[in-house]
């Protein structure tokens, strides 16, 4: 999918309509896309809140709000996905500095 996102004008995310939590919603929003995706996004709870704060993502689970969500993106003027994706990038990182200290596996701390 990550090949498919330069040359897209909006991004579905799958996994969002079923109740598995959803697929990674941060991946579309590095290109700075609009992102769609359903009800079930809990695998990226705080991500997604933030892409739908801030008005960069919109939740879909039918053909109107779909086709809503289409033309919604279609006459915004300025997306900032990218700066929601800045946000969490190197989380994984400070997470796992986090868990090396509370691990005592980090002899400097």
């Amino acid at each position: 999918l990550i090949s498919f996102y330069p040359i897209s004008k909006i991004v579905f995310v799958g996994g969002t309509l079923n109740n598995t939590g959803g697929h990674n919603i941060l991946e579309p929003a590095q290109f700075n896309l609009p992102i769609l995706f359903g009800p079930s996004f809990s695998n990226y709870l705080e991500p997604g809140n933030d892409l739908l704060s801030s008005e960069n993502a919109k939740i879909v689970d039918s053909y109107e709000s779909f086709k809503e969500a289409v033309i919604f993106f279609e006459n915004k003027q300025k997306i900032n996905s990218v700066e929601v994706f800045n946000k969490y990038l190197g989380a994984t990182k400070e997470v796992l500095n986090e868990l090396k200290k509370y691990l005592a596996l980090d002899k400097s701390s």
